[in-house]
């Protein structure tokens, strides 16, 4: 006789069971899970399920065992098993350039995966950087510090509210940053509460419906400051303010894993409003001389800012050893209403261990503008950016990789004939080789990157010959953790 369809059986008992060492509150697992007693068996439900508990990146393992007990019961254990819930992430980028000038940028955070006893995460970072030269007290610091906390839940909406695998998560954020230059010293406060989560497989997002930036710069060196008011467009940009809007981003990826061992593409969406709904409130504020309403003394901004980055990675040969991989860059900023410029923050930079590599950080651009002399450390920025990347890495031994890249692109400022005009000339490039080591859990490299075309230099100097590679402003070598793209 054959047995009747699965379909047929209803769950029976329903247990949940976690090792002693493991503290978590009975409450949450409930509402988390969809298995309960008498209900008709479904695999749907089953999958849900685990993936809910899953998604709590707490247990080392979760399992669901069905065992039937009669002609149409099947009783249900869920079982967890104990993992780490405490742990560091660190991370670290050095580089170097032809003129002698160094950057440090240290990241550390520590994190808890739970901290109430509920799969809330905490996460407390700090980071740093610094540039300078050896032997010159010129030099530029930076510190921030942060905490998010992340609940496994909706704010505002009960757990029954979400019926497939994934329940989004409340994102709550606050962190401080403060920079110390020789032209000014700035202080940062921001803030913003948020939804995190999956849409589909492989589909992520991040929605902040509240983001809050307080910008306070002082110490302003009076020749920076005379310079400032030659040039109201870069003035705006270097003033007090106060953002208020929202943003969020999306990531599409075709794998799963940090670290794919096949061929993947990804495709990354971000966007950012500002100053929206407070103009609406313009006429009740206090103005300046400028016109620009003021919250707590400072002008509010009002942009729109917008990011798109995809990529693809092709992996082949033995082992996976080889990989070409290749990425494109594009986002773009503008200001209206009550702001005449980008906040200094929200404009876009070039340069570093993951972009142009022939240069440091924020050392390239904007369009064909030679080194700004306002900044002692560079500080080129824009309103617009592009660029295209490709790497081809091949094994060499052990754990050792080599790799070949060249790097094109810029950023621009969107004023009046400012990208139009000689586009293709104001196109940097360059090209160099670099060493990776594949620890599995964590990628080293060090990357050096040479000079093909710098937008910087005069016209017809602008392409450098492989005799001026190793000199003065032609390379730059940079350290990093993970791969660029």
């Amino acid at each position: 006789m054959n047995a009747k369809p699965i379909e047929k059986y209803r769950f029976g008992d329903v247990t949940i069971t976690r090792s002693a060492n493991i503290k978590f509150r009975d409450n949450v697992l409930k509402r988390l899970n969809t298995i309960h007693p008498g209900n008709i068996y479904n695999e749907k439900t089953v999958n849900t399920t685990y993936n809910r508990l899953a998604a709590l990146k707490l247990f080392n393992g979760v399992s669901v065992d069905l065992s039937p007990t009669d002609s149409n019961t099947i009783d249900c254990n869920i079982r967890l098993t104990e993992s780490s819930v405490t742990g560091f992430k660190t991370n670290l980028e050095f580089s170097t350039n032809s003129a002698g000038l160094m950057g440090i940028n240290p990241k550390v955070s520590w994190y808890h995966k739970n901290i109430f006893h509920g799969g809330e995460w905490l996460n407390l970072g700090f980071m740093g950087n610094f540039q300078f030269k050896f032997n010159d007290p010129t030099r530029s610091d930076e510190f921030g510090v942060s905490a998010g906390l992340s609940l496994p839940r909706f704010l505002g909406l009960p757990y029954s509210f979400f019926k497939g695998p994934s329940i989004p998560r409340t994102e709550i954020n606050l962190a401080y940053n403060y920079q110390n230059r020789p032209e000014y010293t700035r202080n940062t406060f921001s803030t913003s509460f948020g939804y995190s989560g999956v849409l589909k497989e492989r589909i992520t997002y991040q929605f902040y419906p509240l983001q809050i930036n307080a910008v306070r710069l002082f110490n302003m060196d009076p020749a920076f400051n005379e310079s400032l008011e030659k040039n109201p467009f870069i003035k705006y940009a270097y003033q007090d303010h106060f953002d208020a809007g929202s943003g969020g981003n999306i990531y599409l990826q075709s794998r799963s894993a940090s670290n794919p061992q096949a061929s993947f593409n990804y495709l990354r969406l971000s966007l950012d409003l500002s100053g929206n709904l407070l103009s609406l409130a313009d006429g009740l504020l206090r103005h300046n001389e400028d016109g620009a309403g003021l919250i707590f003394g400072s002008p509010y901004t009002q942009y729109v800012r917008g990011e798109i980055s995809t990529g693809r990675t092709w992996k082949f040969g033995p082992d996976h050893r080889q990989a070409f991989a290749t990425r494109i860059l594009a986002g773009a900023g503008y200001a209206y209403g009550n702001s005449s410029a980008l906040p200094f923050e929200k404009q876009f930079y070039s340069g570093g261990a993951n972009s142009m590599r022939g240069w440091q950080s924020r050392a390239l651009g904007p369009g064909l503008s030679e080194p700004n002399s306002l900044f002692i450390i560079p500080s080129q920025t824009g309103d617009m950016k592009l660029e295209a990347n490709m790497e081809y890495r091949f094994g060499l031994f052990w754990k050792i990789a080599g790799a070949l890249f060249i790097d094109a692109g810029n950023v621009w400022m969107l004023q009046p004939d400012a990208v139009l005009d000689n586009f293709a000339e104001s196109i940097a490039a360059d090209w160099g080789t670099g060493i990776r080591v594949d620890m599995d859990f964590i990628v080293l490299r060090i990357d050096m990157g040479m000079r093909l075309h710098d937008p910087a230099r005069a016209a017809g100097e602008r392409w450098l010959k492989p005799s001026q590679w190793l000199h003065r402003n032609g390379y730059a070598i940079h350290f990093g953790v993970g791969y660029p793209f």
